[in-house]
């Protein structure tokens, strides 16, 4: 009997460990059910988890180009997001879709960012050859290789957010730089600009044409100190323009056409249009013809994605590409491309009948690039003869140029090393116009118009 009972106490203190450990393991499962749940009760977690796989900011520095930035982009991309799988499909899952607006809204709810960087300085450049041929090759080989190559992306990011990728400002499908200027630079570019003019003396008409950037005028409501910020540095630079100088008003001029394509929504630069438009004002200030955009042939490169994608691998950008319209003068004329360091036009690299090419890359696609300076012989019989000291910016403006003067001479700031005032004599200017971004005019760069015009 004892033994019975022995037995039987021991088999009742088994079954109620069982027992316990069994509501243990349940309890245990119930704590991890429904992952989606936490998820959805933690956003800041989410947040702030991002923030920590986010690699520092790439920061363009004068000294470094495009292409070493995009580069560098490409080899730490995968340390710039948090990954929420490797499909770039939107999620289907209701709940995933819920937790993204949540993050967009806070996102757009922030305050502004203020951190800016200078892409125009750092514009890369594609070195003519001495053969004509050669430089189409290289620049569609470019295309190929920057549009063509499948790139990794962050997340899948909602169209009709904003939000800032890498420094970019990104406003429904549309990218931008975010534009602050400075007026003590803008004022400082002027009295460059009008000490220039009175080197070249009384008989050289000299024009000041600064392009705005696309935030002055399509930033969102969140972000509306871009706007605020171009009106005060474009009122200043006007205001600031010395007596002696022309200014064209780019500013006021695109404002009228804000509904029409004079900005590319994936690429840093303007659109042709704008710089259709910008030309036209010119020209009227300067008192010469200028041809209708009728008369220009019109190139369509269908699904291009331009350099904001590169800068800042944004989906969004990615899977919006755009149409990017390139238009070529149809009258006759010869264009004299020399090489950088080779200043001397009567023994140039290679000459061509256009300068606009047939190419879908946007830095190869006017002038060639910036690494040139181009001559234009059209033989108009004006009388005028035009230099164009520009940025990148200045590129798209000089097509619609050709028709105005018979000689057109471009020589890029960034660049040109010798007395820019000895230049323009030698060759007979009538007209010379500073073609120029508005991070050129109000950042740092437009001090190459000091040194330019002192170099000996």
């Amino acid at each position: 009997m004892r033994k019975f009972l022995l037995v039987f106490l021991i088999c009742n203190l088994l079954f109620a460990t069982a027992c316990s450990s069994i509501e243990i393991s349940d309890n245990n499962g119930d704590s991890s059910i429904n992952e989606s749940v936490v998820f959805e009760t933690s956003v800041s977690d989410v947040n702030s988890s991002e923030a920590d796989n986010e690699t520092t900011d790439f920061n363009v520095s004068e000294s470094e180009d495009e292409e070493s930035f995009i580069s560098s982009v490409d080899s730490q991309e995968e340390n710039s997001s948090v990954n929420v799988g490797e499909s770039e499909e939107p999620p289907s899952d209701s709940s995933e879709s819920e937790n993204i607006d949540v993050i967009s809204s806070e996102v757009e709810s922030e305050e502004p960012e203020t951190t800016s960087y200078d892409i125009e300085s750092d514009d890369s450049d594609i070195i003519p050859s001495e053969d004509e041929s050669s430089v189409i090759n290289s620049v569609s080989d470019e295309v190929e290789e920057s549009n063509e190559e499948s790139y990794v992306v962050s997340a899948p990011e909602p169209n009709g957010a904003v939000f800032v990728s890498n420094g970019i400002l990104i406003s429904g499908t549309r990218g931008m730089e975010q534009y602050y200027g400075s007026e003590a630079s803008g004022s400082q570019y002027s009295a460059y600009v009008s000490a220039f003019k009175e080197d070249l003396g009384t008989d050289v008409n000299v024009y000041s044409v600064v392009v705005p950037h696309a935030s002055c005028y399509y930033a969102p409501a969140s972000y509306s100190n871009l706007i605020t910020r171009g009106q005060v540095n474009f009122s200043n630079l006007k205001a600031k323009a010395g007596s002696n100088v022309n200014y064209v008003d780019v500013y006021a001029t695109l404002a009228k056409h804000v509904d029409e394509d004079i900005y590319p929504r994936t690429e840093h630069h303007w659109n042709a249009l704008g710089a259709y438009y910008a030309a036209e004002e010119f020209a009227k200030m300067a008192g010469v013809d200028f041809a209708p955009l009728s008369s220009f042939e019109k190139i369509i490169k269908e699904g291009f994605v331009g350099t904001l994608y590169a800068f800042s691998k944004s989906s969004v950008l990615l899977n919006n590409p755009e149409d990017f319209v390139i238009y070529r003068p149809t009258q006759e004329y010869t264009a004299y491309f020399c090489n950088e360091g080779n200043y001397n036009f009567d023994n140039y690299n290679y000459s061509r009948s256009s300068v606009v090419f047939d190419v879908k890359s946007y830095a190869g696609a006017f002038l060639g690039g910036d690494s040139v300076w181009v001559k234009i012989v059209t033989g108009n019989n004006t009388g005028r003869k035009l230099v164009i000291f520009k940025d990148s910016y200045g590129n798209a403006f000089v097509p619609f140029t050709v028709g105005s003067f018979d000689e057109i001479y471009v020589l890029d700031l960034r660049n040109y090393n010798r007395n820019g005032v000895d230049f323009c004599q030698n060759v007979g200017a009538t007209d010379v116009a500073f073609v120029v971004s508005g991070f050129t005019a109000t950042g740092t760069v437009y001090k190459n118009i000091e040194k330019i015009r002192t170099a000996p």
